[in-house]
């Protein structure tokens, strides 16, 4: 059987391998630290001494979660406070009433391009597009 930090090590290179950032990310810091106190010691850890580093790495993040949390609830609250002044989003019978009302003097594409120029980042260009091409057709 393997010892803890050889496995550990494989589950690093596996979840690197998979692109698994934050089990590539946190297995890094215990080998990081496993190879840190291994100086110290001048040898190789036991099982105990691994799951020790472990073990103040789970300290840490359990110390770290009420600010997160705290963050969290802080950036939710940042971005209640900044979407009123962002432009009121047109919903689809807006966006099919203008469309309707261009479609008498524009094409498809200079109905888009109207869109884009008068509406931009107030509509869902997927919805914009279906209802173009179902106005024009």
């Amino acid at each position: 059987m393997l010892a803890t930090l050889d496995r550990i090590k494989v589950d690093h290179a596996t979840a690197r391998k998979n692109r698994d950032v934050v089990a590539s990310s946190i297995l890094g810091q215990v080998i990081a630290g496993c190879a840190a106190r291994g100086q110290k010691l001048t040898r190789s850890l036991t099982d105990d001494e691994v799951a020790a580093v472990v073990q103040r790495l789970i300290r840490q993040i359990d110390q770290a979660l009420p600010a997160a949390r705290t963050m969290e609830q802080a950036l939710r609250r940042q971005k209640e406070l900044l979407l009123p002044y962002l432009p009121q989003v047109l919903d689809e019978d807006e966006l099919a009433e203008i469309v309707m009302r261009q479609n008498s003097i524009m094409n498809s594409h200079q109905i888009a391009a109207f869109l884009q120029k008068r509406y931009p980042g107030r509509y869902d260009p997927d919805i914009a597009s279906k209802i173009i091409k179902d106005v024009t057709s």
